[in-house]
């Protein structure tokens, strides 16, 4: 059984139509019953807490890392890093070693990627003020001790709400950059500061959310339109769509873009490549009032070979703000479902 849903936002007509917002409010299937589910990881062999959820993959040399959400159950959120073997098997786990200026500082939805042979990682460091306050910072780590090693300030942040747009990648020129907004399009390039706006594809109507939700990886492929090989960004993308009951259903995508600057986007997925679903478990918040969405949110992506030279891009994905899944999705079915930006 293939998973469709409702087409993306950008696709339907907004206001939505009678008949999109029942598709929206349809229950999904399990992600567990989705052909693209490749495993979960046991949330025992992860760092001890009350939920683990929003995890980001990346692979460094020969080691596979996965970050994640850990929520204890005070109700305060850190980072957990795991170490992965090529079968995707939990060999150790521990808390990355962060500088809070507060000791009630929450680090929330880490992003990995790997630029200039170091280990990056992003986490939004949050202070459950009035207003709150949402930091990203982006740290180099030490993979052998899970500590901070060096801090990038990136000097920009939100009062007054909670903002998780930015995602870290190495670009095919070796830069470290940042996706920092899907509307408008913009990348930054850390070192220099420079910054580069280009056209969205059109999936943020009013009433719709869209952002960059894992850190993008470098692919190789043949583009049939140019008839040879071709460098591009894969990258997954998501929002939500609000819905009575659980606040919100949400969702993920795809999209290539071009791997040098201004880094425009060439392709992308027509219509998500699943949705949340009530029909997964979700653990309650320990914290009082927090909300229960419908979530699927992808925070990385590793690439494998596969046996006929098309390759898979693993995905890992929080369902529910509850537990950590792996999907894999092959590059042939992406561009498949892809439609020429």
């Amino acid at each position: 059984m293939r998973l469709s849903g409702a087409p993306l936002p950008s696709q339907a007509p907004w206001p939505p139509t009678p008949q999109l917002i029942h598709e929206i409010r349809l229950p999904h299937p399990p992600v567990e019953l989705s052909p693209n589910f490749l495993a979960r990881l046991d949330s025992r062999e992860l760092v001890p807490g009350a939920r683990h959820y929003n995890p980001s993959i990346c692979r460094l040399g020969q080691r596979i890392f996965v970050a994640y959400r850990v929520e204890s159950f005070s109700a305060v959120s850190s980072i957990g890093l795991s170490l992965l073997d090529s079968e995707l098997t939990i060999q150790g786990s521990g808390t990355v070693r962060l500088p809070n200026e507060k000791g009630d500082n929450h680090w929330e939805d880490p992003r990995l990627c790997v630029a200039g042979g170091r280990l990056w990682l992003l986490a939004l460091m949050v202070r459950l003020q009035l207003p709150p306050v949402c930091q990203p910072r982006l740290f180099a780590i030490d993979p052998d001790s899970l500590a901070a090693v060096e801090e990038i300030p990136l000097g920009f942040g939100k009062i007054g709400g909670i903002e998780k747009n930015w995602t870290p990648f190495e670009d095919l020129d070796g830069k470290l950059c940042l996706v920092y907004s899907q509307h408008p399009r913009m990348v930054l390039e850390v070192a220099t500061r420079a910054g580069h706006t280009t056209a969205a594809v059109p999936i943020d109507p009013p009433g719709a959310s869209c952002s960059g939700r894992a850190s993008p990886v470098a692919i190789n492929w043949i583009d049939g339109a140019i008839g040879g090989p071709r460098r591009s960004m894969l990258e997954f993308v998501g929002g939500w769509v609000r819905i009575p009951g659980r606040g919100g259903r949400y969702w993920y995508g795809a999209q290539l873009f071009d791997g040098f600057a201004p880094y425009r986007i060439t392709h992308y997925t027509k219509e998500p490549l699943l949705w949340g679903t009530e029909a997964s478990p979700t653990l309650h918040s320990p914290r009082p009032g927090a909300g229960h969405p419908c979530c699927v949110f992808p925070g990385g992506a590793i690439l494998e070979q596969g046996g006929s030279g098309d390759f898979s891009a693993i995905v890992s994905i929080g369902v529910n703000d509850s537990y950590c899944c792996l999907m894999r999705y092959t590059f042939s079915e992406l561009l498949e479902r892809m439609v020429v930006a």
